[in-house]
């Protein structure tokens, strides 16, 4: 008899699984019912403007069964609705939900894009790049806004040559100092300003006191005793010219006068300073020794007083320029009608052949064919250069990457920024790419 309903166990688990089954699949149809409920009721809302039932279902749906598509549907309901916050948070919510999908990611740089948000576009480029997601949809976007600049500091009527990314700029009268970034380091407080060639600036305050300062404004030298300059060359390698009564000689920060006395005299940079002397203009060393030949009748300077970056000098002889070494050889086998020497940070130096300006490398090659009314050198990537009348910027392969739209334009610093002149007047503008 204990045997009597053995058979019957399979069958009665056989039934109790199948009522189980039923179950199951019963809630999984109830649920995709209630899910495609709350998105149906969510559309309709949207359709109708009603926002706070739609985002309701939306939000009562996402929670069922969440999706890039669905949590789209609701920024999208924010965005049509110039809602712009609640749609930024609900793409951001989206990203963190789905941190690997690309189209997420591509909607919140969308986004920015309608707001023009692009340092928000560029932060999430890079975030999507951290993890693998970024798409080519998102690459074109990145390329279609890379040199979209915004103004970052204005109102200046002078500003100099950015030289250790510091610049000095006049506001009303007197000059002061700003960093790579635009902010004040001082206050407009001098009468003049020199660069920041090395680590300290050649100023004269208001009450006539002319010294040298570092780059918290605090005084750092004096001028030799009995000296009365006519002018005054930038601090760099150690020493600095000094013209008096004509003569030019260098001294140190200590009142030291180490070399002189020359006609005329480049500010030294890499160990060189250009001098002149009797039989023309030529190469000297820290010790004051010539290097090379010192019969040029001309040498190009920048806006520093620099003639030698990148070991490269730029010396007229006859009526054209030619580029030499800092050994005196001549590089390259072209001459030039004009030119703008090397800066520090830039590949390629500008130079003027046949009434147009292009650019050459360090080993003379012409690099960017001659094209344009203006140029100046090549600067942390970029030059400016002068078209129609206006300056714009061109990148290492001579594609114009900001139009041509300003009356004058300086060098981009390390920061991406760039000081540009319009209606008169001196600016800031700041790549985003560089600063978001």
């Amino acid at each position: 008899m204990k045997y009597k309903y053995k058979n019957l166990i399979p069958f009665v688990l056989i039934i109790f699984m199948a009522a189980a089954w039923y179950q199951i699949i019963r809630d999984s149809v109830n649920t995709t019912r209630e899910y495609n409920g709350y998105v149906e009721a969510a559309r309709k809302f949207s359709k109708d403007a009603v926002l706070l039932d739609a985002a309701e279902n939306y939000n009562k749906a996402i929670q069922m069964k969440d999706s890039v598509g669905l949590r789209i549907e609701l920024a999208d309901l924010y965005k049509n609705n110039d809602m712009m916050d609640e749609a930024s948070e609900t793409a951001q919510a989206m990203i963190t939900a789905f941190p690997q999908n690309a189209q997420a990611y591509e909607y919140l740089m969308n986004l920015y894009l309608f707001q023009e948000s692009y340092g928000g576009c560029f932060r999430t480029y890079d975030r999507a790049n951290k993890v693998g997601a970024v798409s080519d949809k998102m690459k074109q976007m990145i390329s279609d806004i890379q040199y979209k600049y915004k103004v970052i500091a204005s109102g200046f009527s002078e500003v100099s040559m950015y030289s250790n990314d510091i610049c000095a700029v006049k506001i009303g009268d007197f000059w002061g100092f700003v960093n790579a970034a635009g902010e004040n380091l001082s206050g407009a407080e001098y009468r003049t300003a020199g660069d920041f060639t090395g680590d300290k600036a050649f100023v004269e305050n208001q009450e006539g006191e002319k010294y040298f300062i570092d780059s918290e404004g605090n005084k750092r030298g004096v001028l030799p005793d009995g000296v009365d300059p006519e002018s005054v060359g930038n601090f760099q390698d150690g020493v600095y010219s000094v013209c008096d009564s004509g003569k030019y000689d260098f001294y140190t920060i200590d009142k030291q006068k180490v070399l002189g006395s020359y006609s005329d005299a480049t500010t030294f940079a890499n160990g060189y300073a250009v001098v002149l002397t009797d039989t023309g203009f030529g190469l000297i060393d820290a010790e004051g020794k010539a290097v090379g030949s010192a019969d040029y009748l001309k040498v190009a300077c920048d806006e520093r007083g620099v003639a030698t970056e990148k070991e490269r000098i730029f010396f007229m002889k006859g009526d054209s320029w030619l580029m030499t070494s800092v050994d005196g050889s001549v590089v390259g086998t072209d001459t030039y009608e004009e030119v703008k020497p090397f800066y520090p940070n830039g590949a390629y130096a500008a130079v003027k052949k046949e009434g147009k300006w292009g650019f050459v490398d360090t080993e003379g090659k012409m690099c960017i064919t001659p094209q344009f009314e203006d140029a100046r050198s090549f600067s942390n990537g970029y030059a400016a250069v002068k078209k129609d009348h206006m300056w714009g910027f061109v990148d290492v392969s001579g594609n114009i990457v900001i139009e041509p739209v300003f009356q004058e334009a300086m060098d981009m610093n390390s920061s991406g920024n760039i000081f540009v002149k319009e209606n008169g007047g001196w600016k800031l503008i700041s790549l985003y790419r560089y600063n978001y």
